[in-house]
């Protein structure tokens, strides 16, 4: 699916108001959701890698730059990434 490609679902905000929920709607989607799906947490550190990988290069991409609802899934896409990180090096420090 290309980076514009959204499903005919994606044009509306849940009531909610997320826009960063499954399916992936962006390219780069896939790799957060499966960091964020990982049961292992010896695999969340590269997962962890890969999403922020993904998000990078897609924000390196200066077309078509992300539209309004895009960049709120990519923000809400790093704080839950944020959030994930935190609780995995505190369970490394628990150790």
């Amino acid at each position: 699916m290309g980076a514009n490609a959204m499903s005919d679902d994606a044009t509306s905000k849940p009531s909610d108001g997320r826009v960063f929920d499954e399916p992936a709607i962006y390219d780069w989607q896939t790799a957060c959701f499966t960091a964020l799906n990982e049961k292992d947490p010896s695999k969340i550190p590269v997962l962890l890698r890969m999403a922020n990988g993904a998000i990078q290069q897609r924000l390196s991409r200066l077309e078509p730059w992300p539209d309004g609802r895009e960049m709120d899934a990519l923000n809400e896409a790093v704080q839950a990434l944020r959030v994930l990180r935190e609780r995995s090096e505190g369970r490394e420090a628990g150790k």
